[in-house]
This record gives C-alpha cells, sequence and structure tokens, in this order.
C-alpha cells in the first residue's frame, strides 16, 4: 500500500515529532507540522525545551481542535462530525479521519511503520474540554471557531481561512430555532479572536443584522451588547451600513421607476397621439364619404356615355383630404 501523508498521519510513519495535548500524543512529522507553522516552527528550531525532546505540548488547546488541525496540514480539509451536542465521540472522530484523508477503508498494513501512540480514531481521554456551547441547529459552528482561533494562534494562515469559509456555509439554511443560542456563539467568536481579525466577526455581525429585532427580544443578547467590548460598536457600524445599502437600493429603484414612468408617459402621448390623428382622418373620410354621396344623387345621367347614372367610389390621390371621386358604372368616366 502507498503511504500518502494522510495515512502518514493515522499511523504516524517516519514521525519525528509528538504533539500532546491534554494527555494525547499525536505522532507527527516536522517538515508538515513546522512548515505550516511558524509559530511549532520557532519553539522546534530556536532551542526551546521542545527542540531536545521533540515534544511540543499544547496545553490551551483540545484535542478535537488539533485533531482538525492536523487533518488540514495532512489533507488540506478537514470535517467536523459530534453526536449532536458538540462531543467528540469515537463513531465522529473516526468518521473526521477517514474523511479528511479520503480513506474509506482505512485498514493499514502497519507491519513497516513505527509504534503510533494512541490512534486518532481513538476517543478523546478528555472530551468535556472539547464539549464547547450548544447551539442546538449547527453544534459544528463552535468547532469552526476553535479551529479558526487555533490557526491565528499558530499561524496557518490556509487553516483559519478554511474555518471562515466553513463557519459561513454553516449559516445557508439555518432556522430561526439557532436565534436563542446565538449569544453564546457571539460571545465565542469575540473572545477567540482579536478585534483586528475580522474572519468570523464579519459574518456573525451580517447575521446579527439580518436578525436583530429577534436578538434585541433576548436579554442574554442584550447583555452581549453591554459587556463584549467592540461587539455593540461592530453592530451599530453594520446597521448604517446596512441602511445605507437600503437607502442607495431605495434611490437606485426610485430612478427606475421614474424612468419607467417617463417612459410609459412618453408612450401614453405616442398613443394619444395616434388616437387623435385615427380619430381626425375618421371624421374626414365620413365628411367626405357624405358629400361624395350627395353628388351621386344629383347625377342623372353620365356626362360621357349618357346612361342612368350608376357610380362606385375612387379615393382619388388617398390623400386624408383628398376629395372622392365618383365614376360610372358603366364606362368608369369620372365624375367631380
Amino acid at each position: 500500500m502507498s503511504y500518502g501523508l494522510g495515512t502518514m498521519l493515522e499511523t504516524g510513519k517516519y514521525s519525528d515529532l509528538t504533539l500532546r495535548c491534554h494527555g494525547e500524543d499525536f505522532r507527527v512529522h516536522r517538515a508538515v507540522v513546522c512548515a505550516a507553522s511558524k509559530v511549532i516552527g520557532a519553539a522546534i528550531d530556536g532551542g526551546f525545551k521542545e527542540a531536545g525532546t521533540s515534544v511540543y505540548v499544547l496545553r490551551d488547546e483540545d484535542p478535537g481542535t488539533l485533531r482538525r488541525a492536523l487533518a488540514f496540514l495532512y489533507n488540506k480539509d478537514y470535517h467536523v462530525i459530534s453526536d449532536g451536542k458538540g462531543c467528540d465521540t469515537e463513531s465522529a472522530i473516526a468518521q473526521e479521519v477517514q474523511q479528511s484523508s479520503g480513506n474509506t477503508d482505512p485498514k493499514v498494513d502497519e507491519s513497516h511503520a513505527t509504534d503510533p501512540g494512541p490512534p486518532l480514531d481513538a476517543p478523546s481521554q478528555t472530551a468535556t474540554q472539547d464539549t464547547g456551547h450548544t447551539l442546538n441547529s449547527r453544534p459544528d459552528l463552535f468547532a469552526h471557531v476553535k479551529v479558526y482561533a487555533f490557526g491565528d494562534k499558530y499561524d496557518i494562515s490556509g487553516l483559519k481561512n478554511l474555518a471562515a469559509a466553513k463557519f459561513k456555509e454553516c449559516f445557508i439554511g439555518l432556522n430561526s430555532s439557532f436565534i436563542e443560542d446565538f449569544h453564546t456563539l457571539v460571545q465565542d467568536v469575540y473572545q477567540s479572536t482579536p478585534p483586528s481579525d475580522r474572519g468570523l466577526r464579519t459574518t456573525i455581525i451580517e447575521c446579527c443584522g439580518q436578525n436583530l429585532d429577534s436578538l434585541l427580544a433576548i436579554p442574554s443578547f442584550q447583555e452581549l451588547l453591554r459587556n463584549i467590548d467592540g461587539f455593540a460598536l461592530d453592530l451599530l457600524q453594520e446597521v448604517v451600513q446596512q441602511l445605507d445599502e437600503l437607502q442607495k437600493r431605495l434611490s437606485r429603484n426610485t430612478q427606475e421607476l421614474q424612468s419607467e414612468a417617463a417612459s410609459l408617459e412618453l408612450e401614453k402621448d405616442q398613443i394619444t397621439n395616434s388616437y387623435t390623428a385615427a380619430n381626425r382622418d375618421y371624421h374626414n373620410l365620413d365628411a367626405r364619404l357624405d358629400e361624395a354621396i350627395a353628388r351621386a344623387r344629383r347625377i342623372k345621367c353620365c356626362r360621357h356615355c349618357g346612361k342612368d347614372f350608376g357610380s362606385s367610389f375612387d379615393r382619388g390621390s388617398g390623400m386624408p383630404n383628398s376629395k372622392i371621386i365618383l365614376r360610372c358604372d358603366n364606362c368608369a368616366c369620372k365624375h367631380y
């Protein structure tokens, strides 16, 4: 079997670095981890105690977040599968690892592998530290927040970008049931990212602006406005921006309606003019016909053939005001 990076992560083959997180050891490779994270790379290369032991301890992270970060480093993607309450379970962890590596059949020939330590699909020994908050409809939102914060702390920009994209995707199709627990998500985002980092905050603020009426009715959300530094200002700026966009859209719609109204008015004038002209032509023709009938009654016989006069109409030049000509039915002689 050929060993890809994902398989090497699962088996620990050729591992030369251990990441230790709350009692769990992750056998990894410096060429992958240190190249992606300047922070870990500096600790390993810069004479820190980690350089001598080849063990880097992550005290402030949780194993689930580390597992997803490693899945990204080795497979350029990560997945969040939980028990519905935001917790990592044994089956969920195994599915995440397999999906991230693209390996749907995790059977591996380990006869040539080094001791991998605890497998990545083993249940977390500190699962309670990775529970996070609960958002009934999408508990993975909180996992993406943690992954994003991990990428920011360890300077892994690609991981941050992916986590931000996955975080934003979670809001597509969300129904109003998440509003009640939304304040916990806001709190997590604002406490885990600096004010200058807008990767997650922009998505949160846009969502708040779209659901502001519902959120303001929730006491816990009101507390966030008072207690979370920068949140009220960000939300106010979002509301002002939305009002500005609404004003611009209203202005564009007004201009379009005015233009359409002017076009309809012009079309109305054209139709009115056409109707007036047609009505005038009709009355002119009616008058000419009356005059021609009166003439026909006065003529007793044809001036050319002398026979009793029977006639048909000839419109002459065809001009609207031209005189109608009478022609004898017998010899076609014109009678004016």
